[in-house]
């Protein structure tokens, strides 16, 4: 974990987030099992439910603000969350977990029997708990009560909760944290500190399975954040349209068109994508034998003109100039690039 911090140990603006990282591997499991006892000392007692061999842990830990998101995969293991450790240590957070894989048996409330890949387990720091842990593999997000339970109808009611995968908002909020998780690597402490809203809200409205007016702007966020990405994966499959994308969220067409609309609408934003997308393949030397009109018909322009127009459009080039230029057999028009946004152009050269 490296990263520049002041004297309270705060990470300083225009840094990295903190982030901490551990990992058994290579190390003999008797003595693994005791490095991770050491690792939840100051949260739970940890003990082995069968003999060590195989043991093996791996957690990571990236601070976003007040928040921290992060993941954990171990072999089987149970823990013990007194009322004496809950009045020692003094936290007072809620923890969302992610399961992608392997069970979470609570011996007080029975809550995980039935995890599948894809729920989400909400555990209340600030409540005992007895659980025993089968191979998991999970994404995290701890979060203080003092940000969480002002947005919560019963914020006091989640001693250990079990959340179906299936609900759309638990759904959303898994992939806005793992994706978010997966990019947690390039954010530095002020994007941090602007994400925190959006993901509380989100949060919020999982937990409280409805979308209220306190939770109404992170949860739209979220929400496209989840198409977009969606849209990038599904850029140049035949099918992609917007009855087909709001079918996929479970949303309707005017709901989906107000997402985008500061992008001119959801058929616009496809576009775009699709011609960036198309901008890259006439960028790439493995494709300069394909022509401009297959190029176009692969990035569903049905018409070689049409594709020609709204590249010149968007990026005041024509294909075949975008090609020369990457193919480095003649410079930019200086007019032509002037008049390009300069966001556009920002290290493509």
């Amino acid at each position: 974990m490296s990263t520049r911090a002041d004297e309270s140990g705060k990470a300083m603006v225009g840094s990295a987030v903190l982030r901490s990282i551990f990992d058994s591997s290579g190390i003999p499991p008797r003595e693994a099992f005791a490095l991770w006892q050491e690792q939840l000392d100051h949260l739970a007692e940890a003990r082995l439910v069968k003999e060590p061999e195989g043991f093996h842990a791996r957690a990571e830990a990236v601070v976003l603000d007040r928040l921290v998101v992060g993941s954990i995969q171990n072999t089987a293991y149970a823990y013990d969350r007194s009322r004496f450790r809950i009045a020692r240590d003094g936290i007072d957070h809620y923890m969302l977990q992610f399961y992608k894989k392997g069970r979470m048996i609570c011996r007080i409330t029975g809550t995980g029997e039935a995890i599948k890949p894809g729920d989400m387990i909400l555990a209340d720091m600030a409540n005992p708990e007895s659980v025993v842990i089968l191979d998991i593999d999970v994404v995290n997000l701890v979060v203080p009560r003092a940000l969480l339970a002002p947005l919560l109808v019963e914020p006091d009611a989640h001693g250990l909760r079990h959340f179906s995968g299936n609900d759309v908002l638990v759904k959303l909020l898994f992939d806005h944290v793992t994706a978010l998780y997966a990019q947690s690597h390039h954010i530095a402490v002020e994007q941090a500190v602007a994400l925190v809203p959006s993901l509380l809200e989100l949060s919020a409205a999982a937990i409280n399975g409805a979308v209220g007016d306190e939770t109404r702007q992170g949860v739209s966020s979220a929400l496209r954040q989840a198409i977009c990405r969606y849209i990038g994966d599904h850029a140049l499959e035949f099918g992609l349209s917007p009855q087909q994308i709001a079918a996929q969220f479970g949303i309707s067409a005017r709901k989906l068109s107000y997402l985008f609309q500061e992008d001119g609408g959801i058929a616009t934003y496809i576009q775009g994508e699709r011609l960036r997308l198309a901008r890259l393949a006439l960028m790439d030397p493995a494709q300069r034998g394909r022509t401009i009109a297959e190029i176009a018909e692969a990035h569903g322009f049905a018409h070689r003109t049409s594709f020609i127009r709204a590249f010149e459009r968007t990026y005041s080039l024509t294909p075949s100039q975008q090609r020369a230029i990457a193919a480095g057999r003649r410079s930019a028009d200086k007019d032509a690039l002037s008049r390009a946004s300069p966001i556009k152009w920002i290290g493509r050269f």
